[in-house]
């Protein structure tokens, strides 16, 4: 059920706030949760990851929170997270949740979709506790898409009810292995190019 208007989030929870062309708050996302990671174990997402612009990300039927990151320990490590959401009549859905995790030449994808993720009225919040969705476990989170229908700050927050079908995938891309693999065709092609420049050396000096 509703609770009541303009809920605030705990400071101590990492928080952004996604501003539109025209410079209207149209996204407002408080989250505390953790990535599982291929190499590190889970780490916390930080209030330090910045937020991508993306195109449509404030739109009036879809919405994007993109958060990206590296590491503070290991600047080579670099994390992404996406949140999209899509508006169904009076109310909207998280639609997908994915990320990408580039460790060296190590780059790891996840996606993770479902049939009945929380849903709530435009103009309301979504919170939720204790959540699960692919990589990321969300302790709280507090979703505040569509912001410009509810008048620049959070409305009142519906609590997340979840279930239906989830899907989750994982793709592993390991660019040390397309790396040698381009190389070893460039390689191969210089030799062939080689060997045939050398046949017509050798042909021309035979016929001089």
């Amino acid at each position: 059920m509703p609770t009541d208007v303009g809920v605030t989030p705990s400071p101590d929870i990492p928080s952004w706030t996604v501003r539109d062309d025209s410079d209207t708050i149209c996204m407002l996302m408080a989250l505390n949760a953790t990535l599982e990671t291929l190499y590190l174990g889970q780490i916390p997402v930080p209030q330090y990851a910045s937020v991508d612009r993306l195109d449509g990300a404030c739109g009036s039927s879809s919405a994007y929170l993109k958060l990206h990151w590296l590491h503070w320990q290991r600047v080579s490590y670099t994390f992404t997270i996406t949140i999209s959401f899509e508006v169904h009549g009076s109310s909207y859905t998280i639609q997908e949740f994915n990320g990408t995790e580039v460790t060296g030449t190590t780059v790891t994808s996840w996606r993770s979709a479902s049939t009945n993720f929380p849903s709530a009225a435009v103009g309301h919040c979504m919170t939720c506790h204790d959540f699960e969705a692919g990589s990321l476990l969300f302790y709280y989170y507090q979703f505040q898409p569509f912001a410009q229908k509810s008048g620049e700050e959070y409305g009142k927050g519906e609590e997340c009810n979840s279930g239906g079908n989830t899907v989750h995938v994982n793709f592993f891309l390991i660019l040390a292995v397309i790396v040698v693999v381009v190389l070893i065709v460039a390689m191969a092609t210089g030799g062939v190019v080689f060997f045939i420049r050398m046949r017509k050396r050798t042909a021309y000096t035979q016929v001089q």
